[in-house]
């Protein structure tokens, strides 16, 4: 009887292996994870020269592990054991509390910051002499995880004196307190629009350019289901959220032109809202030097936001207190270059980076 049950086990075993080897030979390569947001290895190149280095081995371990099939929903199950029944605390680098998931930075970089700030002090030296400048700082969402697990990444406010004893800037604005960790989605790294007007306000304030709005100024759109860049690469099975976009006159009739796409764009695209990251819906998403006009201003200061992603949300809930808003990106134009695209003629500047960009400074030119 026994050595019936054993042989019934190995026939089992033998017929999962075969199964998923003979489906892994007919299943076609995918070239990309959308649930991941990431290209998925090819088959390697195959030669003596790749064997011999052992590069072939490397890559086509790599490739089996992308390619396998079910893959997503193994990478869920794994995710949910590892959270719900083992207890973990996180999964590849990824927290979540109370269903809100964040990327954790364990240490600050001060080599990182010192470096952002460099890159920061280069451009307000060669172009920014006529200029009033002010900076802040967006925290991340690991300062707020820490309400439920009382880790907290580094200290922040350590950061900040950072920053503030390198830049070449007294104008310092604080937001730190406009922001709670409701203000971010739940799934992404980036905030939600409708819970930072607070934030535009302070910004505003802080530049003498005051304009003091709340919810009731606009009007809530809403585009389902979003999840997130931490949704795929958990691949737990977690409740999708909505993403909110605010509008009103001002916005819808302001113009926008991109140094890299032609015509006139939108400040919120709809069709944008199926890219692989859904946040693009906010001004194309990742532009290198994007111009924002007001015609119905009512006066003509300009302001320009040296900028990273979580920007894009934000710039619409400020341009109703400019004629004109110029964003620019060092992440993806190098600063030599910058007065080909941009005047600058005394208009109010703004540095405003994320936490997570000024922690890997090394990506602005």
């Amino acid at each position: 009887m026994n050595n019936k049950k054993y042989l019934i086990n190995i026939i089992v075993f033998f017929t999962i292996i075969a199964f998923f080897s003979f489906g892994f030979l007919l299943k076609e390569t995918d070239e990309f994870s959308a649930s991941e947001r990431r290209a998925l290895q090819d088959f390697p190149t195959m030669n003596i020269d790749t064997i011999v280095s052992g590069k072939f081995t490397k890559q086509y371990e790599k490739y089996l592990l992308d390619q396998f099939m079910f893959r997503d929903g193994f990478r869920g199950i794994n995710s949910n054991v590892r959270f719900n029944l083992l207890k973990f605390s996180d999964y590849n680098n990824l927290y979540m509390n109370n269903d809100y998931i964040s990327n954790f930075e364990p240490t600050m970089d001060e080599k990182q910051i010192k470096y952002a700030i460099s890159r920061v002090n280069y451009v307000i030296d060669k172009y920014l002499q006529d200029s009033e400048i002010y900076y802040s700082i967006i925290p991340d969402k690991n300062y707020f995880m820490h309400e439920f697990n009382n880790t907290i990444s580094y200290d922040y406010h350590e950061l900040e004196k950072l920053v503030s004893d390198n830049i070449n800037s007294d104008n310092y604005i604080s937001i730190f307190d406009d922001l709670s960790l409701d203000s971010y989605y739940k799934t992404d790294l980036h905030w939600d629009q409708s819970k930072i007007i607070d934030v535009a306000n302070t910004l505003l304030s802080g530049m003498d350019n005051p304009m003091f709005s709340d919810i009731n100024n606009y009007t809530v759109n809403t585009l389902q289901p979003f999840n997130g860049v931490y949704y795929g690469q958990l691949g737990m099975n977690i409740d999708s959220e909505s993403l909110l976009y605010l509008t009103n006159d001002a916005i819808e009739n302001c113009v926008v032109t991109s140094a890299e796409i032609n015509g006139d764009l939108k400040i919120y695209d709809d069709n944008d809202f199926n890219n692989v990251d859904s946040y693009d819906v906010y001004l194309k998403g990742a532009q290198a030097v994007l111009e924002i006009t007001n015609p119905n201003s009512t006066n003509d200061k300009e302001l320009i936001i040296f900028r990273d992603s979580f920007t894009s949300s934000l710039t619409p809930l400020m341009i109703e207190s400019y004629s004109k808003i110029t964003l620019l990106d060092l992440r993806y134009i190098h600063s030599d270059i910058l007065s080909q695209y941009v005047t600058f003629d005394g208009q109010d500047v703004l540095f405003l980076y994320s936490t997570t960009i000024l922690n890997n400074g090394a990506i602005f030119k």
